[in-house]
């Protein structure tokens, strides 16, 4: 097993213990409860760690650890690097781990979700056999987000 890319150190642990959160020490992730998520980078780290879970219990995976390793680092990655990208998402999981919103574009979707809160940085479409979730820059509510979404629509969508 390739270890994880998460940068250890004692000021990390002491800043999530901080926050209220729990230091992950196999995985170098604060992990917080939803309520404690303050920014995007935390938003992303703990939707993946959730989805992990998510994974794990639904049995895709023997446990969280391996989940991480085997696609969560690079989706976390992903999601960090590259907004808007979508990828699929297991739509039992989804509605687990994420709240159902009115915020954003349908684009076709049955439903739409955003994680965390029905406000949040990281969103999900739910289509009839299948979803794709990707994380924005900015919060739904910021007006930076209808620019965010409107240079997507037109430099990805063409």
């Amino acid at each position: 097993m390739t270890s994880l890319t998460f940068k250890s150190s004692g000021h990390q642990r002491i800043g999530c213990n901080e926050k209220g959160g729990t230091w992950e020490e196999k995985l170098k992730i604060c992990i917080l409860k939803d309520d404690l998520i303050k920014n995007r980078k935390e938003s992303i780290d703990n939707f993946i760690y959730r989805w992990c879970d998510g994974k794990y219990n639904f049995g895709y995976y023997d446990d969280i650890i391996t989940c991480m390793e085997y696609e969560g680092k690079s989706r976390i990655k992903e999601m960090k690097n590259q907004p808007h990208k979508n990828f699929e998402i297991e739509s039992e999981i989804v509605k687990e781990i994420m709240v159902e919103t009115p915020f954003g574009e349908s684009e076709g979707s049955n439903k739409q979700y955003r994680y965390p809160g029905f406000n949040g940085w990281i969103h999900c479409r739910e289509y009839n056999n299948y979803s794709k979730v990707h994380s924005d820059k900015y919060k739904p509510t910021n007006p930076l987000h209808l620019f965010e979404y409107v240079n997507y629509v037109i430099t990805e969508k063409k």
